[in-house]
């Protein structure tokens, strides 16, 4: 394996779901998507990134969101409002874990086409993924550390003391543990709520435009016609 760049900016893929709102403590009804940004999951280059020591003074004075790690092609899509290194994190996979994880607050004004559309489908669960770009901090090969270490691998580095630069979303998810931050008690979702959602899209400013564009491409009956289907479901 190639010695990582001192200089290199890594990016750690992790799939996540947003966290339904209404959960206990100062993250209930907050209009943020919540996530976890990065664990010390092995990821797919066999790499384990250090949670305790990460490097976050650059990121608090600018926590920008970002779409697939574009920085100079694509606008910025949202804001970090909340981010912290967590204890006892629950992590999809079963074990619990030290994490950062983080609020987001998506940037869905008009003049931000990309924001909106990224924001809708973190929503209705299209889009899950997050990745983190980061400046490589201290390495170590995971075969030199000592064998009853945590970390020891035959494969990778140990990362640690990473300066965190910007969190993309992403489609394509790389780490093997699929984190998701859920609510207390939640399930399958409620597939009326689900339909109601999709109803309201449809009606909205935006749902239209959507259902034209894909209309006058040949792809849907009329503009309008699902949403009506959808509305005859509901009550008012």
């Amino acid at each position: 394996m190639a010695k990582p760049n001192r200089d290199m900016i890594r990016r750690m893929l992790l799939p996540v779901l947003a966290k339904e709102h209404g959960e206990d403590g100062d993250e209930k009804g907050d209009g943020l998507t919540w996530v976890v940004a990065s664990t010390d999951a092995e990821d797919s280059y066999r790499d384990v990134v250090d949670q305790e020591s990460w490097q976050l003074a650059r990121f608090t004075a600018n926590p920008v969101i970002m779409y697939a790690h574009d920085y100079h092609g694509q606008p910025v899509v949202g804001r970090a409002e909340k981010f912290e290194v967590r204890d006892g994190v629950k992590l999809a996979s079963g074990r619990t874990s030290k994490a950062l994880v983080m609020g987001i607050k998506w940037d869905t004004s008009e003049v931000n086409q990309l924001g909106q559309l990224v924001a809708s489908q973190f929503k209705g669960g299209f889009l899950k993924a997050v990745s983190v770009g980061f400046r490589s901090g201290d390495y170590t090969l995971r075969s030199e550390l000592p064998e009853d270490h945590g970390y020891h691998g035959e494969r990778g580095y140990l990362l640690r003391n990473n300066e965190l630069l910007e969190v993309s979303a992403v489609p394509i998810p790389a780490n093997p543990e699929a984190v998701v931050m859920a609510a207390k008690g939640a399930g399958r979702p409620d597939p009326i709520a689900v339909a109601k959602a999709v109803r309201d899209f449809l009606q909205s400013e935006e749902g239209q435009v959507l259902i034209g564009t894909i209309a006058g491409k040949g792809l849907s009956p009329s503009p309008g016609a699902e949403a009506g289907k959808l509305s005859d479901w509901f009550d008012g």
